[in-house]
């Protein structure tokens, strides 16, 4: 006959030979998790600070084309008026008024526009279509820079803006036809 042995004693060894089971995560594992949480956290950050810069420079160049627009309403304003050369105003005073000017952008980190004007039907740039008849009179003579006796009521211009951001220069390029719209 065999030897029972009473339950409390054989449960200390029973419970001795059984691999024990950990709690918790390992060293590696902690390691692991942090690693991947920092070039997480990084790249959400380095999205961010990049996300930022886009915006300021968006802001910038919005501002930009706003001071372009309003150069161009000033001139588009002075070559509607009647015109009067002593006074700078009409359209036959817009090349002698404008040409080869600079003018400062108060609101913008080193800004200023650069206009030029283009003297005659044969100088017109590509960007606004090559030189042509700008005033359809079947000649392409026309000079801007004759202040009487020419028939030209479009001046061709390009208008420059640039300004400094962050120690880059950035130009803003705007070409128009400034007519005169009034008679």
């Amino acid at each position: 006959m065999s030897k029972t042995t009473p339950l409390h004693e054989a449960a200390p060894t029973r419970l001795a030979s059984r691999p024990s089971r950990q709690v918790g995560f390992s060293l590696i594992d902690t390691m692991g998790a942090t690693a991947l949480f920092v070039l997480v956290f990084l790249g959400v950050f380095m999205s961010m600070l990049h996300g930022m810069k886009q915006r300021e420079e968006s802001f910038l160049m919005y501002r930009a084309v706003s001071a372009l627009r309003d150069k161009v309403a000033e001139i588009q304003y002075l070559a509607n008026l009647p015109t009067d050369l002593q006074d700078g105003e009409g359209i036959r005073s817009i090349y002698s008024r404008f040409h080869d000017t600079t003018s400062p952008v108060a609101d913008l980190p080193g800004g200023e526009i650069q206009i030029t004007c283009y003297a005659d039907e044969n100088t017109v740039p590509n960007e606004l279509g090559g030189p042509q008849d700008l005033n359809y009179d079947s000649d392409a003579l026309d000079d801007a820079t004759q202040s009487a006796g020419t028939d030209l009521n479009t001046v061709p211009m390009a208008l420059s803006l640039t300004f400094v951001e962050q120690s880059v220069a950035h130009t803003v390029t705007v070409h128009r036809l400034i007519t005169r719209t009034t008679d």
